[in-house]
């Protein structure tokens, strides 16, 4: 049997790179460290490894790596613990805002 890796498919919805679509495997460390799954070196809000989302085998998590300016959601939510989101879900990770996108 060939285990499948799980990926999250995300869109960023500001910056320089609103619009694009990735697909990040899962767990996706989030920060501006060039080997991280989702890079973001042009962000100079975003501490080098930030945040992370993750998967629980129901749901997916994200999580603040004890970053200096917060993970937050759309609603103002700051993220303090791992948190489940939910397809559609909208959060920002230092200066940029990104969507989790359904299959």
């Amino acid at each position: 049997m060939v285990e499948q890796s799980l990926v999250a498919r995300l869109v960023f919805v500001s910056g320089p790179e609103d619009g694009k679509e990735i697909q990040a495997p899962i767990p996706a460390i989030f920060g501006r460290l060039a080997e991280n799954e989702v890079p973001l070196q042009y962000d100079y809000l975003s501490s080098r490894r930030h945040a992370c989302l993750s998967h629980d085998g129901e749901t997916f998590i994200l999580e603040d790596l004890g970053s200096r300016n917060g993970t937050f959601l759309l609603t103002g939510e700051p993220v303090h613990s791992p948190l489940p989101i939910e397809s559609g879900a909208v959060f920002k990770v230092g200066g940029v805002w990104l969507k989790l996108l359904g299959d």
